[in-house]
């Protein structure tokens, strides 16, 4: 909440400096054609000798830290997840820890590779990720809280709701290619910020009407204490 509404008001605060000073974008930046060059270039031309070196350092290290936290997660998940799993583990401790080390390197050149063509993907930086990144957040949530707060669940009620909460996220995130681009705008008829509620609604709706259907029986909170 804290992260969320501080970036909120830097994006507010910028809007409402550049609506002032409209003289200080140059012709190839517009609030409205490309508003995620505004806070690059206010860091590098408006803020103070030493402030902007802060803010850059920062910002690498925000960009380190969530790349080697991701590279390492995607190593662990390969290794365990699928190599160990199929008898490919490498036979000594020694091996296994070198194949991890250049797995986690190719990956890591991956995604810095892949990182370079992000100039040729089109539209707002925050709408693309939520569409991409934070596509499956919210079923991934669900399942967390079948497990913990509906003790009728059942393993098909959860898939069923995990399958069709996955689909409205995609349904919404992708509003556009799939029902038409709004004839004004130009913008996806649906927001992408419907995709969190409205994939957590149908996910959690969908689990507990099938869980029912499948046989679950809503337990008392003393049934529930006494099987758990």
């Amino acid at each position: 909440t804290v992260v969320g509404l501080t970036v909120c008001l830097v994006g507010c605060r910028l809007m409402a400096y550049f609506r002032e000073n409209t003289d200080l974008l140059p012709p190839d930046i517009s609030r409205a054609r490309n508003p995620d060059n505004i806070f690059p270039r206010y860091i590098g031309y408006h803020l103070m000798p030493g402030v902007s070196g802060l803010v850059v350092a920062a910002m690498f290290a925000a960009a380190m830290s969530s790349i080697d936290s991701g590279v390492n997660s995607i190593t662990a998940v390969v290794m365990t997840d699928f190599l160990d799993r199929f008898g490919l583990r490498p036979k000594t401790e020694r091996g296994h820890v070198l194949f991890a080390k250049g797995l986690a390197f190719g990956i890591g050149a991956i995604v810095v590779v892949g990182s370079s063509f992000m100039q040729h993907v089109p539209g707002n930086i925050t709408e693309i990720t939520s569409k991409t990144t934070n596509l499956l957040v919210t079923p991934i949530f669900a399942l967390f809280f079948f497990a913990l707060f509906v003790p009728f669940a059942r393993p098909i009620g959860v898939f069923a709701g995990a399958i069709c909460g996955t689909a409205t996220a995609a349904l919404i995130a992708f509003s556009g290619p799939f029902f038409g681009f709004h004839h004004v705008t130009g913008y996806d008829p649906v927001s992408f910020m419907w995709i969190a509620p409205a994939a957590l609604a149908v996910n959690i709706a969908v689990g507990s009407v099938v869980s029912l259907l499948a046989g679950g029986r809503p337990k008392s909170a003393k049934a529930v204490m006494e099987t758990g």
